[in-house]
């Protein structure tokens, strides 16, 4: 056991994908320099060209690359100036110019709330900025801090009145972010958002905004850096929550009553729940469970979403009232399939990418992740990345990635995101000045060398990857990892079967990547909304989505009733909605009317032996190659529960089966349905490249399994 979790941490840390280390061949163009200034108004836009969402100024494209600059312009002004310099001499097309409105707005305390906030700041530093820049022939896209950062008289005026406002955690803690929604709030914000907007639209530097939604900007409620624990608990929010309750049960007491299983819960009384308590039993009933199954704390997370959103909206839709001639850009924190697998998502909230995808609002997105050298951004790390991408760019949004340096001194490091920036033909931005760490702590910045090497490979933005169209799709429910937050299985100091279904899930596309087969994902959002859209796929995958709506069902059926494969992986479609437990969900999915029980395996992780092996024979195709082998072994992370119907009744072919009971059926098929009840992206923590191999050939057949019966 001890061995296999140290094991587990290797693999964790590091998956082996290999850096490629002169992967661009071709000659080197020569640093275009930017030797004009702007002088007349621009207009800008986002325009799909063969299949990739391309910057257009007017009507000419520009390639998305850029600097961050993370150093606030009324704090450090002449970093910004350096900064435009750095761009202009390495043929950058613009800078991303933060403000924090505290910086702009210095004042500790007023005797009375103004009119009017944006006379209280000093544009003329950002029209020195503005103005250099054009100068320059940099383009300027301003990031005004308006959700995080309000001046320090917002609070202190009239005794504190507004931290009945501020946003705050389960143990009472409050930060410095008001709560999502707070019309005093939106006032302010409002005008000075209008001010600035209406100053520059015309400028000549002007590209674009930056939304900056969100605690760290990266549209999350408070988390890290100086913000632990779970938010929003302050008096306005549970004023909000219990508003929305009257709506969601529209007035009707006896139904939230049922489904909080509570007599005495009223309108005026309902409390936002706290959490469940760490687990640290050592046994897998958590991990076949539904989550939190408190109706009470499901509403609060679907509360707690909806505020976001609608929070986001109205700035996002401000910026694009009052400037429809430029391009807004936002942070969409999360990314498909990868949101739950990185643990924040629950309590951060960023999960809701689907929204930034579809929002008439927002032109473009981008992320900012961290690496470092020692990190070798691995198959974890660039399957994340690579995701966020190819889904926004399907849905016509502009996408860079700003990358934040937490310790690069490699070449090879910096050669490795060229790569991934030129194949997917996403912006090349780098986050630079006062980066901080996960932990805080100060980072690097860039050296001037570095870039240089960067802006050496500029050229290939203009080089359009060639879209391939996908036959295969994951079909992401983000919102699961919304409520299978609770942190189990304490050894060795570690938590480690924490978020094991959404790793597993995550996991199971990084094998797929790894294989080298290409794929979609597909938020279950967008299927409700356009079924048709699972047309284009030969199959999809439902890979444990342990809760499974009415909706959801009807439309995965009727999408195989015409011919679509369903690939079903794991912990998939044996609860509703709400965490009850219903395997008819399984039933219809699987196209069987035999009951479905489950075969459990031992309870605790040191003796779960759920090792099984693939049959000696079969005609499909799908285990060529591994006839007999081991699908996989005993393990402290194969925990799942293997559901067990009549197979030869229901006429499918079991392919897999356990190695200690050969009548309980690990995979099987029927048709283009497939079953693959156990772990999948899990192996990826303790089975060895040899042992993978097996499952990566497994994924091989069955894409031409596909194929084979269109």
């Amino acid at each position: 056991m001890k061995t296999k979790l140290k094991i587990s941490l290797i693999y964790a840390l590091v998956i082996v994908i290999v850096l490629i280390v002169g992967c661009l061949k071709e000659e080197r163009k020569p640093i275009l320099k930017m030797d004009f200034s702007l002088k007349n108004p621009i207009t800008s836009s986002v325009k799909v060209m063969e299949g990739i969402p391309r910057l257009l100024v007017g009507n000419k494209t520009i390639p998305i690359s850029g600097i961050f600059i993370y150093q606030d312009l009324y704090v450090k002004p002449k970093q910004v100036t350096k900064q435009i310099d750095y761009a202009a001499e390495n043929g950058f097309s613009f800078v991303i110019v933060s403000m924090w409105w505290y910086a702009m707005d210095t004042e500790k305390k007023l005797d009375e709330f103004p009119e009017d906030a944006a006379g209280r700041i000093n544009w003329k530093k950002l029209d020195e900025v503005f103005d250099y820049a054009a100068s320059k022939g940099v383009y300027v896209i301003p990031a005004f801090r308006y959700c995080c950062s309000p001046p320090a008289w917002w609070y202190t005026t009239e005794d504190y009145r507004n931290k009945y406002y501020a946003q705050t955690n389960e143990k009472g803690k409050t930060t410095w972010m008001p709560s999502f929604n707070v019309e005093f709030h939106e006032k302010y914000a409002d005008q000075v958002i209008t001010y600035m907007v209406n100053r520059y639209k015309t400028h000549p530097a002007l590209l674009g905004w930056e939304l900056g939604f969100g605690w760290t900007v990266e549209n999350n409620y408070p988390s890290g850096y100086g913000a632990k624990g779970w938010y929003d608990y302050s008096p306005f929010c549970k004023a909000q929550f219990r508003n929305w309750l009257k709506k969601a049960y529209k007035e009707d007491i006896s139904k939230l009553r049922d489904a909080w299983g509570n007599n005495t819960v009223t309108f005026e009384n309902a409390e936002i729940p706290q959490l469940l308590s760490h687990c640290r039993d050592l046994n897998n009933r958590g991990v076949n469970s539904a989550g939190d199954k408190r109706r009470q704390f499901y509403d609060w997370q679907l509360f707690r979403l909806k505020e976001k959103k609608k929070s986001r909206n109205h700035f996002a839709k401000l910026f694009k009232q009052l400037d429809s001639n430029h391009v807004l850009f936002a942070n969409s924190g999360g990314g498909p399939l990868s949101s739950g697998a990185l643990g924040e998502s629950a309590y951060t909230l960023n999960l809701d990418y689907y929204d930034y995808a579809s929002s008439p609002y927002i032109d473009g997105v981008f992320a900012c992740p961290g690496f470092r050298d020692d990190q070798k951004i691995n198959s974890i790390y660039e399957t994340a990345i690579r995701d966020l991408i190819n889904y926004m760019h399907r849905r016509g949004k502009a996408t860079f990635i700003a990358w934040e340096n937490w310790g690069v001194n490699k070449s090879e490091t910096l050669q490795y995101i060229i790569k991934i920036t030129a194949d997917t033909g996403t912006g090349m931005v780098l986050a630079t000045g006062d980066i901080k760490g996960p932990g805080g702590e100060l980072e690097y910045a860039y050296s001037d060398k570095q870039i240089k090497e960067i802006a050496g490979n500029l050229y290939l933005l203009k080089n359009a990857p060639k879209v391939k169209k996908k036959k295969f799709a994951f079909i992401d429910f983000s919102f699961l990892s919304a409520i299978d937050y609770q942190k189990m299985g304490y050894y060795e100091r570690e938590y480690y079967l924490s978020q094991y279904k959404s790793k597993d899930a995550y996991c199971t596309a990084i094998l797929f990547r790894d294989t080298g087969l290409d794929y979609d994902v597909l938020s279950i959002e967008e299927i409700i909304k356009e079924p048709g859209i699972l047309n284009d796929y030969l199959a999809v995958g439902i890979v444990d989505l342990f809760r499974m709506n009415d909706e959801l069902k009807d439309v995965l059926v009727n999408y195989r009733n015409r011919g679509g494969g369903l690939f079903i992986v794991g912990r998939s479609a044996v609860f509703d909605k709400y965490g009850n437990y219903n395997s008819t969900y399984l039933q219809q999915l699987l196209n069987v009317s035999s009951p479905i029980t489950e075969y459990n395996l031992k309870s605790s992780v040191f003796d779960a032996d759920s090792s099984w092996n693939f049959v000696s024979e079969d005609k499909s195709g799908l285990i060529e190659e591994i006839e007999s082998k081991q699908g996989d072994g005993r393990s402290c992370y194969n925990l799942f529960n293997i559901p067990v119907f009549d197979y030869a009744k229901e006429d499918y072919k079991v392919i897999g089966h356990l190695t200690s009971n050969n009548k309980i059926a690990t995979v099987g098929y029927k048709g283009r349905t497939v079953f693959w009840f156990p772990r999948m992206g899990m192996q990826i923590y303790d089975r060895s490249d040899t042992e993978l191999e097996i499952t990566l050939k497994f994924l091989e057949n069955l894409y031409a399994f596909y194929e084979n019966r269109k």
